[in-house]
């Protein structure tokens, strides 16, 4: 008797899986996204380390030990002056 329920049980667990299958699916795709997208955002740090460690050195080599002498010769993009920070937190602040 014990071995016809536990049979009946599985078999009503199983039919439950199916009708969720879809469902599995589509938390599977979510998943696969969100680890790539960490992939890519470990690379992207890896790639940060990397060239933070080559502006370090060169910055040491130089004896450039301060942020901002460091900023003023290694800083990839053009500089903003205080006004226009101040005008992107504003800008921030309506999204």
């Amino acid at each position: 008797m014990n071995r016809a329920r536990a049979s009946v049980e599985t078999n009503k667990n199983i039919n439950k899986i199916k009708k969720q299958l879809p469902r599995i699916q589509r938390v599977k795709d979510v998943i696969n996204q969100a680890r790539m997208e960490i992939e890519d955002n470990l690379n992207y740090t890896q790639e940060m380390i990397i060239y933070a460690d080559e502006v370090g050195s060169k910055a040491f080599e130089e004896r450039r030990y301060t942020a901002a002498e460091i900023c003023k010769v290694y800083h990839p993009g053009p500089f903003k002056s205080q006004v226009e920070i101040e005008e992107l937190k504003k800008d921030m602040k309506k999204f």
